[in-house]
């Protein structure tokens, strides 16, 4: 816990920049590419750890951020109703990632 202090401690002003630019980033298209993009760019001067993720948390990573568009469906619709026309092949592909139920996160 105290290293996780410190880090986020240490780092405050790239986690804000992080955190500020998934907010804007979410409507960009494409999704996907786009996230990836803030991943590089707010860890690009950030040492990895040399600690291994367990699975489990990766996947209620997942499942968290899949919840969250989940959640979140109309905003991201709307947001990205004004860079793509109805009927695009992006909301068909959209659609049918979002249609299921939420992900519960399991315990490991």
């Amino acid at each position: 816990m105290q290293k996780l202090n410190e880090f986020i401690t240490n780092n405050q002003a790239d986690l804000q920049r992080f955190f500020d630019d998934i907010l804007v980033c979410v409507s960009l298209p494409p999704l996907m590419s786009c996230l990836t993009l803030l991943v590089l760019k707010g860890a690009s001067n950030l040492t990895p750890s040399s600690t291994a993720i367990p699975a489990q948390v990766k996947k209620n990573a997942l499942a968290d951020i899949y919840n969250v568009l989940l959640a979140s469906k109309q905003a991201v619709y709307k947001d990205l109703s004004e860079q793509y026309e109805e009927g695009d092949p992006f909301f068909v592909e959209l659609d049918a990632l979002l249609a299921g139920d939420p992900i519960p996160s399991e315990q490991a």
